[in-house]
């Protein structure tokens, strides 16, 4: 009597450690933007790095990118395409990464 195949192809272990060193660094590259975003959040709010640290606490990216762009229209700041093409595309990988 043949055994039943169950349809699935090993993965070679090469393979694996190139998924899991990818996987790895999307999440530290991922991890790296947010404390960026905190840090400019910290920069457009001009408060002390203390008291950042503790308003800011935990926000993630979406309501980053809307206190940034809140902050710059309270303070009458003129565009900055480079800095909306950074959140825009921030927001895409942010967008990825949580349908993963």
């Amino acid at each position: 009597m043949q055994e039943e195949s169950n349809n699935t192809t090993p993965v070679p272990p090469h393979a694996l450690t190139k998924y899991w060193t990818a996987l790895g660094e999307f999440v530290h590259r991922f991890a790296e933007s947010e404390r960026i975003l905190q840090v400019a959040l910290w920069m457009y709010a001009r408060t002390d790095p203390q008291v950042s640290a503790v308003v800011f606490s935990g926000v993630r990216i979406d309501q980053g990118k809307k206190w940034i762009n809140s902050m710059r229209q309270a303070k009458k700041m003129p565009p900055d395409p480079a800095l909306q093409a950074a959140l825009s595309q921030l927001g895409m990988i942010n967008d990825a990464r949580n349908r993963i």
